[in-house]
């Protein structure tokens, strides 16, 4: 595990993964994080550690099969999911009431 959080750090540092300002987790995870290895309760690092793997690896997968999607074809796909978007919430029912009367 203390390889893997080593890479993991490595990565915080680069700025590749981003750390909340505020977070509920974020007084414990700190602690832990500054106290490893030298603690008993190494969950919080832990699971950071295998977050951190594993999204590096879906990275990692994804850029080798070129699944990513770029210029025109990304922007007309966002331009659809807006108006999508767009349209569902001009057609929802206002607040507080039902979509369609109930019988």
């Amino acid at each position: 595990m203390i390889e893997r959080f080593g890479r993991a750090i490595l990565r915080i540092e680069e700025e590749q993964v981003l750390i909340p300002m505020a977070a509920p987790f974020l007084e414990k995870s700190l602690y832990e994080t500054s106290a490893f290895p030298n603690i008993s309760d190494d969950d919080q690092v832990d699971s950071m550690s295998q977050i951190v793997a594993n999204l590096a690896n879906a990275i990692a997968q994804a850029q080798q099969k070129k699944i990513w999607m770029k210029g025109p074809i990304a922007t007309s796909l966002l331009l659809q999911a807006r108006r999508r978007n767009i349209d569902a919430t001009a057609t929802a029912a206002p607040a507080g009431r039902p979509s369609r009367q109930l019988p």
